[in-house]
C-alpha cells in the first residue's frame, strides 16, 4: 500500500495556533499511516490525543513539562528516533528486559493517539509476550514522519486551553516548547523524576502492530 502523508494544518489567530476556539467542524484534511491502519482525520487526531494526555497526566500526578512533551512527540511521530536495524531493536529490548523492576497495576497498552502507543515491557512479558514479537512491531512502525507541524498544534493546544497540571508553570512550558521548536521537535529523555517514580521501560509501536502483539498473547 502507498504511505500517504498529508498534512496540511494551519490556523494562525492573533499569534497562536489552536483548534479548540475556531473548530466550527471537522476538517477534510486525513493521515495515513502504516499498512492496515485507517486513514484518520487531523481533528480526531489532535482530540483523541489531547483526551489521552489529560488521562495520562491524571494516573502520572508528578509528571514534568518534558514528559508531556514527549508524550506529544511520541503520539505523532511514533519511535522514528530508533535504530532501523531488528537486531540492534532486539538487543537492547534484551539489555532492557534484564533491568525491569515490578511496577503494580501496569497495563500491556498506553494510548498516546490513534496512530501510536506505548507497549510496556513488565506487563507484556507477565502475559507471556515476547521480546522477538515486540521487536517486530517496533521494526514495522518505523517509517520517515512529517507529522511536525501537528505536533506544533497540539503543544500549542496544551499551553493555551489549560491541560497543563497546576505544579508546570504554562511560561515555563512554552519555553521548553520554543527551545525544541528550534532544534526541529527533538525526541528527548523523560524527566529524572519521572524515571524514579514510574520506572517507564516501554516501546512505542503503531496501533495496528499493537492489535497484532495483542493476538500473540491469545
Amino acid at each position: 500500500m502507498r504511505r500517504i502523508y498529508h498534512v496540511i494544518f494551519a490556523v494562525i489567530m492573533g499569534g497562536f495556533i489552536g483548534i479548540s476556539s475556531s473548530y466550527g467542524g471537522e476538517p477534510d484534511d486525513s493521515i495515513m499511516t502504516h499498512q492496515g491502519d485507517a486513514v484518520i482525520s487531523e481533528f480526531k487526531l489532535i482530540a483523541t490525543t489531547l483526551e489521552n494526555l489529560k488521562h495520562t497526566i491524571q494516573t502520572h500526578p508528578n509528571i514534568a513539562a518534558e514528559d508531556i512533551y514527549k508524550f506529544l512527540h511520541q503520539a505523532v511521530m511514533g519511535p522514528a528516533h530508533f535504530h532501523p536495524d531488528p537486531n540492534h531493536i532486539l538487543q537492547y529490548l534484551q539489555f532492557e528486559s534484564e533491568q525491569l523492576t515490578a511496577v503494580a497495576g501496569e497495563d500491556i497498552v498506553e494510548r498516546l493517539s490513534p496512530l501510536y502507543s506505548r507497549i510496556h515491557l513488565n506487563a507484556l512479558l507477565e502475559k507471556g509476550g515476547s521480546l522477538d514479537s515486540l521487536a517486530r512491531a517496533v521494526q514495522n512502525s518505523l517509517m520517515s514522519t512529517k507529522n511536525g507541524s501537528i505536533l506544533a498544534t497540539l503543544l500549542n493546544e496544551v499551553i493555551n486551553n489549560d491541560i497543563l497540571p497546576a505544579h508546570i508553570e504554562r511560561i515555563k512550558f512554552s519555553d521548553l516548547v520554543r527551545e525544541l521548536a528550534e532544534k526541529n521537535y527533538p525526541a528527548i529523555h523523560h524527566s529524572d523524576k519521572y524515571r524514579d517514580e514510574y520506572k517507564p521501560h516501554y516501546r512505542v509501536v503503531s496501533n495496528s502492530q499493537v492489535e497484532w502483539l495483542l493476538e500473540t498473547l491469545k
